[in-house]
């Protein structure tokens, strides 16, 4: 088989594959079973292991008073959920920013924790991040799927794939589901559970009517506290003894902070941090503020949200507020604590210590060990303090800074993937240089936990006019994303590359960014988009006689026919691919192209040139030590081998290939070579070895979206299930 067009010159992998069916049916049941290697016949070895229930709410709040009616409500709403025809129970948390709807959901989630036995899902929708933008339903079912033990590399690409996989594996199993910080309904509806034994606990500040109506949601709507809930919060911090003492201050102080959970728990930890003050004078400083503000209305809670941040901002050292201010213009919604000393020049010891005097006063969270978070409503005010006192050079030197870091350290992290890999050029490394890795599983986890920022610091860069830094970051992450199946996320991300390198004027990043985006076009089956961005590209590579990037664009050109069975039409640019290559003396590419060659050769039955270009290429891949290259070469030798009437040593060649593919996690072409595979056992006479490929194969198909491979597949399975169910047993073909 030929390497297909997911490759650029620096690519060793392949497309991405969506969720084995097998997969799927382990998982819902609590097992993952996983078929054994292949060599020299079907041996398979179930690996079963227990899925463990998904955990994944963060920590309760430390403080938390009051709120009785709505936790009851709440639990009406579970109550009704576990009836045997009721639908699942949803409930819409509402009100403004900085009122207590996480918390309030968390610490409802905690209390009934046990009453969900299959787990708990819990994502931050991001619905109204001053720097960044909401979470797509997809990205979100897609963490629900990981989570829920679905491989990355058997990840649908469709939005209506995963979600009807995500509603498949909760189908069922008793589940909480907290879809927190929504923007609006359309963005929560495909996170939506079938099964009626699932709650579901919305926080936003919509009331989104049309789920109420549509999906029969239950408002609960979440205001601001009394005074007696809000004395209490103050209470919960500071000491009651410390209210007592001083009744009119205390009260005065709950009526600035009109009753905001947020507001007061600013305040509370402040004056915690400073005991030796009296509450009025805690209080005089606070009015100072709101004159200084003119923003206070007692009317508008939300109001009372920058009074006291100007009253806590009085108190930070000029390095804190400094601190304070640059943390809030980091791209994406959190940031790890190496990645915010680069941003804020500092070490990493001096930013602990830093970020902790802040969590002391209730300025950032630590959501997870080493990630740090602002609430949006704090982050907002410092966005507006930073862009009033932070020079545009000082703010800028800050994100070049970070930027750079994410992206050597993607960089790094490519490479580890891709060690064949040819480098782009990365310019010169920040001053905090970047992350070190230990090895690819170090590199899948960082890319993992940072894409969202990546995807940030590339729009940011962008908007900037950093024009390098958003190609590069493209670069950086084409590999993970291809093999982790972000094919969306990759699109979006080559299509900013692509307008990057037009304003550059930069041709090389041009021709990449066309040939990565005929890649996920014709993967999404928009072949004609694949088409015109192939056409564009290798436009330019020839009017800038550019030699390998034509051999690339032909590579993928011969790909792109195949998929439309134009065979002849692939082959010649296969042929033009291959002359390219060696004129510019690439060999990684060279036995890309002699097994391409080869492979479109064997198609139209040339098979005597077809066997010696394969074979060339593999013994050039071998010598190159790349495994992807010679696994491909060695399912086109198990193909020639097959149609001249050797089936034995087609086994042997697609059994190697087989093993190397799956070494590697390239699904998507075990599908494939599985199917080779059985059609060369059924030359052998070797009915139940077939039948075990092809059920593989087929399965791999359904999950991959190739639906005519495996209609096909299952036609061919009826008729080897009537002729194993009427043939005697023999020499092992039942």
């Amino acid at each position: 088989m030929p390497i297909d067009g997911a490759h650029d010159e620096s690519d060793s992998q392949l497309s991405e594959p969506r969720v084995h069916n097998e997969l799927v049916a382990g998982v819902v049941s609590g097992v993952v079973v996983q078929a054994g290697s292949i060599a020299g016949g079907i041996h398979f070895h179930a690996a079963v292991h227990e899925v463990p229930a998904p955990r994944h709410l963060p920590s309760a709040p430390p403080v938390f008073v009051g709120r009785s009616a709505e936790l009851a409500e709440l639990t009406t709403i579970l109550h009704k959920a576990t009836g045997a025809d009721s639908t699942v129970g949803i409930a819409v948390l509402a009100g403004s920013g900085g009122v207590g709807k996480t918390y309030l959901a968390l610490h409802w989630a905690r209390q009934h924790s046990d009453e969900f036995p299959d787990g708990h899902l819990f994502v931050d929708l991001q619905g109204f991040w001053p720097t960044s933008t909401p979470l797509e339903p997809t990205v979100a079912v897609r963490g629900f799927l990981e989570a829920l033990g679905v491989e990355s590399g058997r990840m649908p690409v469709d939005l209506d794939a995963r979600v009807g996989l995500y509603r498949s594996l909760v189908a069922n199993r008793r589940m909480l589901i907290v879809l927190d910080n929504a923007r609006s309904s359309e963005q929560v509806v495909k996170l939506l559970p079938g099964s009626p034994k699932c709650t579901v606990l919305i926080t936003s500040r919509d009331h989104m009517p049309g789920l109420v109506a549509r999906y029969g949601a239950r408002p609960v709507s979440v205001d601001v506290f009394d005074t007696q809930a809000a004395r209490t919060v103050l209470a919960r911090h500071m000491g009651s003894g410390r209210l007592d003492a001083e009744p009119e201050a205390a009260a005065e102080l709950v009526e600035l902070c009109a009753g905001l959970p947020l507001a007061l728990s600013i305040v509370g930890a402040r004056a915690l941090l400073r005991p030796h003050l009296t509450l009025a004078v805690l209080v005089s400083e606070i009015r100072r503020a709101a004159t200084r503000l003119e923003a206070l209305d007692d009317t508008d809670a939300v109001a009372s949200v920058p009074v006291v941040l100007s009253w806590t901002y009085a108190a930070l050292k000029p390095e804190q507020s400094d601190a304070i201010e640059l943390f809030a213009l980091a791209p994406g919604p959190d940031i790890e604590l190496t990645s915010a000393a680069v941003l804020l020049g500092r070490g990493v010891g001096e930013t602990v210590s830093m970020l902790r005097r802040l969590e002391e006063l209730s300025l950032v969270q630590q959501a997870t060990p080493r990630r740090y978070h602002m609430h949006d409503l704090i982050r907002l005010h410092a966005i507006d303090r930073a862009q009033h006192r932070q020079a545009l050079e000082t703010r800028d030197d800050a994100l070049r800074r970070v930027i750079d870091f994410y992206a050597h350290t993607a960089f790094e992290a490519r490479m580890l993937l891709d060690p064949h890999g040819t480098p782009i050029e990365m310019g010169e490394a920040p001053e905090g240089g970047r992350q070190r890795l230990s090895g690819e599983a170090d590199a899948v986890a960082w890319f993992k936990a940072e894409l969202p920022c990546l995807h940030a610091s590339q729009e940011l860069a962008l908007k900037r006019g950093w024009l390098a830094r958003v190609w590069r970051l493209a670069w950086t992450l084409h590999t993970f994303q291809w093999r982790q199946g972000y094919v969306r996320e990759q699109a979006a991300n080559w299509a900013l590359a692509l307008t990057a390198a037009q304003q550059a004027g930069e041709v090389d990043m041009q021709i990449r960014a066309h040939r990565a985006l005929a890649d996920v076009a014709s993967r999404t089956g928009e072949y004609d988009a694949a088409m015109t961005h192939l056409r564009r590209g290798l436009a330019i590579a020839e009017n800038h006689q550019d030699v390998l990037s034509q051999g690339h664009v032909h590579h993928t050109f011969a790909w792109l026919c195949e998929q439309r069975d134009e065979v002849e039409c692939a082959l010649e640019h296969a042929i033009k691919a291959l002359e390219f290559f060696q004129i510019a003396g690439q060999q990684t590419w060279m036995a890309y192209g002699l097994n391409q060659v080869g492979w479109y050769q064997a198609q139209l039955h040339q098979y005597d040139k077809a066997q010696e270009n394969c074979e060339k290429g593999l013994a050039l891949s071998r010598r190159l030590s790349h495994r992807e290259a010679e696994a491909a070469t060695l399912d086109s030798l198990g193909y020639i081998s097959e149609h001249t009437a050797d089936p034995s040593a087609a086994v042997r060649y697609y059994s190697l290939s087989l093993d190397l593919f799956r070494s590697l996690g390239n699904v998507y072409e075990e599908a494939d070579t599985l199917e080779h595979l059985g059609q060369a056992y059924l030359q052998l006479g070797k009915g139940r070895e077939v039948h075990d490929a092809w059920h593989l194969a087929r399965d791999l198909f359904e999950s991959q979206g190739r639906a005519a491979r495996a209609r096909y597949l299952n036609e061919r399975l009826a008729a080897l299930a009537y002729r194993l169910s009427s043939t005697p047993p023999n020499d092992g073909t039942s």
